[in-house]
């Protein structure tokens, strides 16, 4: 019986590990913003330019999980 437990446990994880580096990876590029936020005024356009570049990627990935179904959880079985 313990052999079955492992196979489900490793299903699970299967499952909702993409979930969390998704979130992970998120998470650490939003602590990218912060310095940008303090130094707002001293970077001026081209600093502003810089973090909407920085946001569209991220938008972009972000859509790609999206599309790609990686945000479902109704996919975990």
């Amino acid at each position: 019986m313990r052999a079955g437990s492992d196979q489900a446990a490793q299903q699970d994880l299967a499952a909702v590990l993409p979930v969390a580096l998704l979130f992970l990876l998120f998470d650490v590029e939003i602590v990218f913003m912060f310095p940008w936020a303090i130094d707002f005024k001293l970077l001026g356009w081209f600093g502003f330019a810089e973090m909407m570049l920085f946001i569209l990627l991220l938008a972009i990935g972000f859509v790609y999980a999206w599309k790609k179904g990686a945000l479902e959880w109704h996919n975990i079985k």
